[in-house]
């Protein structure tokens, strides 16, 4: 061979065979991988997570003490399915390695959703804690599902323990409060004015810079001799907001 010896034909074969060989061992840029990010494809042990009760996470102040219990399934691989599931409750999480509420033991069964509660039972304001294992299609038991919990709310008439929320001014107004009486001179005017502003309580009114003095609640009689002869009239309130330079009334018709 002209301008190479024979040795040097030999490396230079290794060489060339080599790169054939590393390029041969590298996916072409078509190639479909195995899995999909987050979700193999390989067949393995069921997931459990997404423990609800009644169709809400970690619910308080349910009025069940029966709930029911929901979870959901991952895993890898097609056709697969549930064929064992096992519930532990406990009254604190460290304690579910021993259940004090409730183990269900293994129950053969498809189901994961509405699992009636079947443990000890639960008074008003108890918290229980809970975890789920499923077994899949083949036998295999799944890991223990992260803690979920729920509490139950006030279930008896008798353990609601609560008093009115109220106010020392509004108490002193249950009392009898003796009527303000303004004497009219007999006259024969359709209509009474009563100016009752200084009536009123001081209330901080929204923006308005200033307290308001007004009437919350009033019952007006004009009296002749013994007759109300405003009895079934209409009333008519009116308010005007002074400021320097504007008056805005507003009024309200009772």
């Amino acid at each position: 061979m002209s301008g190479m010896s024979r040795r040097g034909f030999l490396q230079a074969g290794v060489v060339a065979g080599a790169g054939m060989a590393v390029t041969s061992q590298l996916p072409s840029a078509d190639a479909v991988p195995d899995t999909e990010a987050g979700h193999p494809t390989s067949s393995g042990a069921l997931t459990v997570s997404r423990l609800t009760v009644g169709d809400m996470h970690d619910p308080l102040g349910i009025q069940a003490a029966r709930p029911r219990l929901s979870w959901q399934l991952r895993a890898g691989g097609t056709n697969r399915s549930q064929s064992a599931y096992e519930i532990r409750v406990a009254s604190d999480p460290r304690r579910l390695s021993r259940a004090d509420l409730w183990r269900s033991g293994r129950i053969r069964s498809a189901q994961a959703r509405n699992v009636t509660y079947g443990g000890q039972p639960l008074s008003s304001r108890t918290r229980a804690y809970w975890q789920v294992r499923s077994w899949d299609e083949h036998g295999r038991v799944s890991p223990w599902s992260d803690v979920a919990r729920w509490e139950i709310g006030l279930l008896q008439p008798g353990d609601w323990r609560a008093q009115w929320i109220g106010n020392a001014e509004w108490d002193a107004l249950s009392a009898p409060v003796p009527p303000a009486t303004v004497d009219i001179p007999a006259q024969q005017a359709r209509y009474v004015r009563l100016n009752v502003t200084r009536l009123g309580l001081p209330l901080k009114e929204g923006a308005w810079p200033d307290p308001v003095s007004r009437l919350q609640l009033a019952e007006v009689q004009v009296l002749d001799g013994d007759v109300n002869v405003a009895q079934g009239g209409a009333v008519t309130v009116s308010e005007v907001y002074l400021a320097p330079g504007t008056c805005e009334p507003e009024y309200l018709t009772d």
